[in-house]
Formats: C-alpha cells, sequence, structure tokens
C-alpha cells in the first residue's frame, strides 16, 4: 500500500500542489509523512496504516479535482477583485489634505495635451472606450518642504475588448492594473541601472535576455527567460519603447493580475501603447504541468 502510494505522491508536481485548496493542501501535509515511516509494533503499523488510508482518499480527493483546475486555469478572467492588493510597484499615493472630490466626468477633448486639467486626456480616452465608465476625481493639497502642490486623484474602471481595467491616476502618473490567467507566471520589469549589472554579473540575480540589445541593456527582467519571451515579444516591446517617449514603465505580472505604472505628458500614442501591452499579457496562455511524466 505504501508503495502504490508512493508512486501516486510522487506525480504530483509543485505547481499542482501550490493550486490545491488550503483544507486538501493541509490534510495532504499532515498524512504523506507516512511513508515515510517504518513501523516495528502492532500499535504502530495500525497507526501507519491509517495515515495511508487517509493519503488515499486525499490523492483520490486531487485527482478528483484535476479537471477543475485545468479548467481553471485556462479560464480567461473577465473581472477584478473588489480592492487590489498592492504588489511591488510603489504606492504614488500622495499624503496630504482633501480639498475637494467628486464623481470622474467625461470632458471635451482639450485642444492639445496639456495639462492645465491635469488627467483631461486620460479621461477623453477612457470615454472613448467606456462612454459610461464612472470614477471618482479628488484634489489634494500637498505640503513639504516649506512648498505646497496640487495632486489630482483619479480612480476609474473600464473595458477594453471585454478585459477589465483598473486605472488609478496621480496626477500625470498612472498606474494600471488588469488580471491575467492564473497559471501566468511571475514577471518584473523596470528600468535597469548600473548597480543592477553588477549584481546580476557577480550575485546571480535574475535578469532575462531576450536577445534585443538596445531592450536588454535598458530593462531588468526579472522572469524565467521562456516566459519573458513569452510575454515581452516583438509586438510588446515595441509598445514599451513607444511609452518611454515621455518615461520609463514599471510593469509587474504576479499574484494574477497585472500592474502597468509610468508617467504620461497626455498623448494618445502612450496611452494606446499601454493597453495593447496590457491586452497581449491578458490573453497569454501557460500549460503548468500538473502531474510528472511516469
Amino acid at each position: 500500500m505504501g508503495e502504490d502510494l508512493r508512486a501516486r505522491r510522487a506525480r504530483l508536481t509543485p505547481e499542482l500542489i501550490a493550486l490545491l485548496s488550503e483544507e486538501l493542501a493541509a490534510r495532504l501535509t499532515a498524512c504523506e509523512g507516512a511513508l515515510a515511516e517504518e513501523p516495528t509494533t502492532a500499535a504502530e503499523a495500525e497507526r501507519v496504516e491509517a495515515d495511508l488510508g487517509e493519503l488515499e482518499a486525499v490523492l483520490d480527493a486531487i485527482a478528483a479535482q484535476i479537471p477543475e483546475i485545468e479548467e481553471r486555469l485556462d479560464a480567461l478572467p473577465r473581472s477584478l477583485p473588489d480592492v487590489l492588493k498592492e504588489g511591488r510597484i510603489p504606492n504614488l499615493g500622495a499624503w496630504g489634505k482633501r480639498i475637494s472630490g467628486g464623481p470622474w466626468r467625461q470632458p471635451a477633448a482639450p485642444r492639445a495635451p496639456c495639462w492645465e486639467e491635469p488627467q483631461a486626456w486620460v479621461r477623453h480616452y477612457v470615454h472613448q472606450h467606456t462612454p459610461e465608465a464612472e470614477g471618482t476625481l479628488d484634489i489634494y493639497l500637498v505640503a513639504s518642504d516649506n512648498t505646497q502642490g496640487i495632486y489630482h486623484h483619479g480612480k476609474v474602471r473600464f473595458e477594453v475588448e471585454q478585459m477589465p481595467v483598473d486605472l488609478q491616476a496621480w496626477s500625470t502618473t498612472l498606474t494600471f492594473t488588469v488580471p491575467v490567467r492564473e497559471s501566468t507566471p511571475d514577471l518584473l520589469l523596470r528600468a535597469e541601472g548600473w548597480l543592477d549589472g553588477l549584481a546580476t554579473r557577480f550575485l546571480g540575480r535574475r535578469d532575462a535576455q531576450l536577445g534585443d540589445r538596445d531592450f536588454d541593456d535598458r530593462f531588468l527582467v526579472d522572469a524565467d527567460r521562456r516566459v519573458a519571451e513569452r510575454l515581452l515579444d516583438e509586438a510588446a516591446r515595441r509598445a514599451i519603447l513607444t511609452i518611454c517617449d515621455f518615461d520609463e514603465p514599471l510593469l509587474e505580472v504576479a499574484g494574477g493580475l497585472c500592474r502597468l505604472q509610468f508617467a504620461t505628458d497626455g498623448k494618445k500614442t502612450a496611452f494606446d501603447a499601454a493597453l495593447s501591452l496590457l491586452l497581449h499579457i491578458h490573453r497569454a496562455r501557460f500549460d503548468l504541468p500538473l502531474l510528472q511524466q511516469r
């Protein structure tokens, strides 16, 4: 019995175990230790046999869940959590006194990309995609080092080709968040500094090289190379470089979400490039190995 269950347990990949419910994963951890035990008395044998019986029930339950897990991994998410958890991208919320607030209204298109009314162009672009989009627009007075500044904080949710988008804007800095498939691996992209090159060379920091010298020299890509090649293909890199006309972006894929953050001068080219990049990552599909091959 132990040999049979040991072979069945060995087929479960770490990827599959990570996708189990907390209750089932806890049951597996609690009883799989019986596989390593060698009872020497009748009482010990009886206890180990009971634990192996529980392990057999757990493995049967896992096998029954695999089709559901495969369907879940392949599903393209069409919604975002009500409350977004913060990722590694820094929170740019400005601390200060809120002096006014109201609904995110659709403005008429400004005459030119300018920031006399911060975010006016961005709000116009959002409503071109989702005319009924509703959000909030708050104004904060922030004081620091004998200076005062006005920050406009806009937040809204809209859709692009059935992809839900959460947009948070602190004046000219935009953070887009979209859902990705549960099977999408983690990735972090940011501008590369000279210390990053040293850390990659001497400390083993991960930096996936994509064979695009201009791009590789400009960005640190913390991801498996296979994942980086899939998510940052030529079209995605072109979109990122379009955003770079004004600012180098931060991109994070983790926990079923993709976040993109950059400062903008209000031009539509950067806004469109951001949505093109997010659509590509949103739709990306990865096959996760759930069982080891025999």
